[in-house]
């Protein structure tokens, strides 16, 4: 799991918005909208944190009684803890990360505002950087942070269209024993005392989906630009994706999607935290968080998705990508192919928000996992 400002809510896939409803007025009364509340304990597996348990208590609401256009908005608490084996070392393979966050759709969709606080105590094994990183963890340290998120985004003249800001501050450190290794950290903008960093940026969306939770037609591009202007540590990180749904039944009993994902770091003072991770939520699964990390990384993946009784659901998946330090050299480094099946669960008989128990391969092993929404 890569905890960050923007990671946050998205890990709890508090998906970006939906289409906008067409509404004749003065032809129907306006439909009850329900509060829907649920929590949601979850086990999972993955190379990278170990063995674990997730506890998601969700609230689903409608900020407005008279917003008949608004998807509903989302609250969560975040709770997990894991131990990565062997077991009998859990007093120092530990993780665990506390925290919230929050989508609010206003005044019939023309506004979304995301907030998220966590706090986060990790370990983690450090791989190298690159594509080709050690079969095994050259070492193993402990990362802690904190992160204050916000982002405002406003529709902006064309229907579907968003622009807006996002601001916050993280704080963060990274130790191990081994003074060398310690130094390997250091070099990384990941040393052993606390350091902060105000996150400051601008994002864009269009989102022309039917759904918010679990969409079957429509497309979503995203483009968030975010970056640090103090004196030091100057960086910028450029994050564009692209996803696309099509109705394969007429509904969305099957459907099929993809995306495209990026992210892009530039600056020699990029902090260790902002490099873009292979693996994580809505990236190709089946990889440990950490183990495939470099300034850039582009990829692409699908999904077939089977809603095949009441409630259950069953998705196929394949993904290919690779990280890479710069532009020119991208060539070089090796592709990164995924595989995965999952099992899902409508958890909120209200809402289509699904639970999702994914068992996935990638090219170095396997990972199980367990999240609530759709990998993208």
């Amino acid at each position: 799991m890569r905890i960050g400002a923007w990671a946050v809510a998205g890990a709890l896939a508090l998906g970006p918005g939906a289409a906008k409803a067409d509404e004749e007025e003065g032809s129907r009364a306006p439909k009850e909208r329900k509060t829907s509340l649920a929590v949601v304990p979850g086990p999972f597996y993955n190379p990278s944190q170990g063995l674990g348990l997730m506890v998601l208590p969700m609230l689903m609401f409608y900020p407005s009684a008279e917003d008949q256009v608004s998807p509903p908005s989302t609250a969560v608490l975040i709770g997990m803890f894991s131990v990565l084996p062997p077991l009998d070392e859990a007093d120092t393979r530990y993780s665990w990360t506390a925290g919230s966050a929050t989508r609010l759709y206003l005044d019939e969709d023309r506004w979304r505002i995301q907030a998220a606080v966590a706090y986060f105590n990790l370990f983690r094994e450090f791989h190298g950087v690159g594509g080709d990183p050690s079969s095994s963890a050259l070492f193993g340290y402990r990362q802690y942070g904190g992160v204050v998120f916000a982002q405002v985004l406003r529709e902006v003249g064309v229907s579907h269209l968003y622009a807006g800001l996002m601001g916050g501050y993280t704080t963060f450190r990274s130790t191990t024993s081994d003074p060398a290794n310690q130094q390997i950290l250091e070099s990384l903008g990941a040393g052993a005392d606390w350091k902060g960093q105000p996150i400051l940026g601008f994002v864009s969306q269009y989102d022309s989906r039917d759904s918010q939770y679990y969409p079957s037609a429509g497309a979503d591009f995203n483009l968030r630009v975010n970056g640090s202007l103090k004196s030091g540590d100057e960086y910028l990180v450029v994050v564009p994706t692209f996803a696309q749904y099509f109705s394969l039944s007429g509904g969305n009993k099957l459907v099929l999607a993809y995306k495209i994902f990026g992210q892009f770091g530039f600056g020699d003072d990029l902090p260790f935290a902002s490099y873009a991770y292979y693996g994580s939520r809505g990236t190709t699964l089946g990889y440990s968080t950490g183990e495939y990390v470099d300034k850039m990384m582009l990829g692409a993946e699908a999904e077939i998705r089977w809603l095949f009784w009441k409630r259950l659901g069953a998705e196929g998946g394949l993904g290919l990508g690779k990280v890479f330090p710069s532009f020119d050299q991208f060539g070089p480094q090796p592709w990164l192919p995924g595989i995965w099946g999952s099992f899902t669960y409508k958890v909120m008989a209200e809402q289509d928000m699904r639970a999702r128990l994914t068992l996935a391969a990638g090219k170095t092993g396997g990972a199980l996992y367990f999240a609530v929404g759709q990998n993208f």
